[in-house]
């Protein structure tokens, strides 16, 4: 039984915001009331004052605790989170990774032949340079999490962010290349040899100018294609951390609540 487990009630009741959200913050205050315990404890109270004396600084009104509720549900989390509820079904879990595995595989075929990276833009070297940053940060979490299940509230999330930005930063360097590569073929139909003073509209070999738009094709496609796969697989990672973070949180504020 937690010490505190009749004023975290109070607040749970009065807490109107969706799981995980609620387990969250129920999470923080427990363990800010533990540490005013631990502090009056250091000071010299006894167990009965130090408790008494954490709970007086954690009776929060209505107010500070919409307030609270607020500050906790910026626009990006409450999405992540709710999509991450939204998935909680055996039947949508199974729908989601047979789909995403059927692209995995789809695309990879293709990424794996010599001429994807002969032929391959620039670009797509730093996408895959992220996809491996990804790769063992989640190999890093899943170590914590599943294996020597290190369940540390306090750094229990760290790293999600991180990740998901690196799903985003492919996705944006996919788009990026994409336009430099359909800018840059323009400019070398349009102004050969790359004179910005003399406009040639005219293109004399006419085979040249097909295999540049063929190619031009060829590395648009590759680096859209690299960036979104590597989009796709960080975001399942990153889901499968945060449904595991989030029952593990919704657990233990579970266990704190009972009386």
């Amino acid at each position: 039984m937690n010490r505190f487990s009749s004023l975290l009630n109070s607040i749970h009741d009065r807490l109107h915001v969706p799981q995980p959200i609620k387990s969250r913050i129920l999470l923080e205050i427990a363990a800010d009331l533990q540490d005013a315990y631990d502090f009056y404890l250091e000071r010299g109270h006894t167990e009965e004052q130090a408790t008494q004396l954490a709970q007086e600084r954690f009776l929060l009104d209505d107010a500070a605790i919409a307030e609270l509720a607020a500050v906790h549900q910026p626009l990006v989390k409450r999405i992540l989170d709710r999509f991450s509820l939204q998935m909680q079904s055996r039947w949508q879990r199974l729908i989601l990774l047979l789909t995403l595995l059927t692209i995995v595989a789809v695309s990879g075929r293709v990424m794996l032949t010599s001429a994807f990276f002969v032929n391959s833009s620039p670009f797509v070297w730093p996408v895959w340079g992220i996809s491996i940053a990804g790769l063992l940060l989640f190999l890093q979490k899943f170590y914590q999490l599943f294996l020597i299940k290190n369940h540390n509230l306090r750094t229990l999330r760290n790293g999600l962010g991180t990740l998901a930005l690196l799903g985003l930063l492919s996705a944006v360097l996919g788009l990026c290349g994409y336009f430099y590569e359909l800018l840059a073929n323009g400019m070398r139909t349009v102004l050969p040899g790359g004179s910005l003073i003399t406009v040639v509209c005219t293109v004399t070999d006419s085979a040249k100018q097909i295999i540049d738009i063929h190619n031009c094709y060829i590395r648009t496609s590759t680096v859209m294609m690299a960036s979104l796969f590597v989009a796709m697989l960080i975001g399942l990672l990153w889901y499968v951390l945060m449904n595991k973070i989030a029952k593990i949180e919704m657990a233990e504020a579970q266990s704190i609540l009972s009386t």
